[in-house]
């Protein structure tokens, strides 16, 4: 059984610009895929047919220690006006590799 690993110390960019301990979390995405089962005809039983990732597959959430101005003037702009990142190191207490 492994150790699970942990984000810390990390930190956000918006548009370039490091807003150092302004993010109190960050929930990664759960990666899914979406799968329906088939079965054709003559088939003694179904598989599962990938169709790619599921809705909902990449969302993210970050929370935000207060009012955050660069967020919220490019709030609705188009899909790659905002730029965010996030910076930080996974980390393990039971084994110093990753």
């Amino acid at each position: 059984m492994s150790v699970p690993h942990k984000i810390q110390f990390f930190t956000c960019f918006i548009d370039g610009e490091n807003e150092i301990g302004k993010v109190t979390s960050l929930t990664l995405p759960k990666v899914t895929r979406k799968t329906e089962n088939y079965r054709g005809g003559g088939m003694m039983g179904s598989v599962a047919v990938d169709l790619g990732l599921d809705d909902g597959a990449l969302d993210a959430t970050a929370v935000f220690g207060g009012f955050m101005p660069g967020v919220i003037r490019k709030y609705g702009g188009d899909i790659d006006e905002l730029k965010l990142r996030f910076v930080g190191y996974l980390y393990t207490s039971g084994d110093s590799r990753v």
